[in-house]
């Protein structure tokens, strides 16, 4: 039981949680834009990366920085949002060097852009957003 209270209260664990959450919205928008409606795969990437950053920013605020206040919630999300243009400009860039490039499936692609993404964005969330 005490094992598992500590990885509730480990701020990494609740990171991946919450990034799954985000990446789990991303994976699903992209292929269902790609795959179902038939939109360009680099299209679906942008657009289904920018809905899993309004997933994204409640999920880190609430559950991996434990944020219950609304103090500054505009300036924060604004950052969150400059930082998400960053990652969007990079995932963007990756998803399709890795896809037209290296040959990966789209998915594969965005798997991977999606960690590389998370662990630097981290760092930049604990710093800079929810300090």
């Amino acid at each position: 039981m005490n094992t598992i209270k500590q990885l509730i209260n480990n701020k990494i664990i609740r990171y991946v949680f919450s990034g799954g959450m985000g990446a789990v919205t991303n994976i699903g928008i992209l292929f269902l834009l790609t795959e179902v409606l038939n939109i360009n795969y680099l299209i679906s990437g942008i657009i289904s990366f920018s809905c899993s950053v309004f997933i994204s920013f409640i999920f880190q605020k609430k559950v991996t920085f434990n944020d219950q206040t609304n103090e500054g919630l505009k300036k924060k999300f604004i950052i969150f949002a400059i930082i998400a243009i960053i990652n969007l400009t990079i995932n963007t860039f990756f998803l399709y060097s890795f896809t037209e490039y290296l040959g990966l499936h789209y998915l594969a692609s965005q798997i991977i852009s999606g960690v590389i993404i998370a662990i630097w964005s981290f760092f930049l969330y604990k710093v800079i957003v929810f300090k």
